[in-house]
């Protein structure tokens, strides 16, 4: 039951088990499967029939308890007291059902047939808790349909004004030919596109000069240092020309000053 709880999903299967127990734990008003109001699938009841149905002679003093499930299933515990506690435990099972799923779309549909079998149930000769039980359950459940069905409203078509069909320009092919591009019959669009291809023109335009300007300027740069370099080479060469000059007198004095020396060695 936890789990349901937490994954907020219907499990159709427990609720019928549930039902089904009920119908087969207390007599009832319902002679067979099709007289079961709603659409659980009950086979058993015309299978087993009254055969789990309690003997009210010992069940009258029998106070219901916690079911022992592991002793039931083994077959250790039999009697009326876990018939009792499994009849009382199904009751209990309804409400946490019904709470858990009251906020579905279909739980009208679903809890309806629930409320009707419980109504059916013939439970006055069984112990007076059992029948408190029964009728906390059967208000519960009523009271939660109620709020259901006041909650419930019927689907209705939205109540305004038609919208108008909006009316379109025809589609307005602008790279058929240059004469349709020129020819919009949108104004506004025209204007648009007389605006971006005016932008566009004058874009170009300035790009150009910008241009222009740059090569002006980088060539007055590139004259600039032409002449600079052209100045410096000069005075490169001039410097260049002043050394060999001052070296080849200075070779032609030492050239001189050698010949002196041999001639005075000869002398000697």
């Amino acid at each position: 039951m936890q789990y349901e709880d937490l994954s907020k999903r219907l499990v159709p299967e427990a609720i019928n088990f549930t039902v089904q127990s009920l119908l087969l734990l207390s007599s009832s008003s319902y002679t067979n499967a099709k007289s079961i109001p709603g659409s659980f699938p009950v086979p058993d009841i015309d299978i087993i029939g009254s055969k789990l149905h309690f003997k009210l002679k010992k069940a009258r003093d029998i106070a219901p308890g916690q079911p022992r499930l592991f002793d039931i299933v083994n077959e250790t515990l039999t009697g009326e007291q876990p018939k009792l506690d499994l009849l009382c435990a199904a009751l209990e099972l309804v409400r946490r059902f019904a709470e858990v799923y009251k906020p579905l779309d279909g739980f009208i549909e679903l809890f309806s047939p629930i409320v009707d079998i419980l109504q059916h149930l013939i439970v006055n000769k069984l112990p007076t808790s059992v029948h408190d039980r029964l009728s906390q359950s059967i208000d519960h459940l009523s009271r939660l349909l109620k709020f259901a069905k006041q909650a419930r409203k019927p689907l209705f078509l939205q109540a305004h004004r038609p919208i108008p069909i909006a009316t379109y320009i025809p589609k307005f092919d602008a790279h058929s030919s240059s004469y349709m591009r020129n020819r919009d019959p949108d104004a506004d669009r025209a204007a648009l596109a007389k605006l971006k291809a005016q932008h566009k023109k004058e874009k170009k335009g300035a790009i150009r000069e910008l241009r222009k300007d740059n090569r002006f300027l980088a060539s007055v740069q590139q004259e600039k240092q032409d002449a600079k370099d052209r100045e410096y080479k000069a005075r490169m060469s001039k410097a260049f020309a002043s050394l060999e000059s001052e070296r080849a007198e200075q070779k032609k004095e030492e050239k001189a000053k050698m010949r002196e020396k041999r001639r005075a060695g000869k002398k000697k």
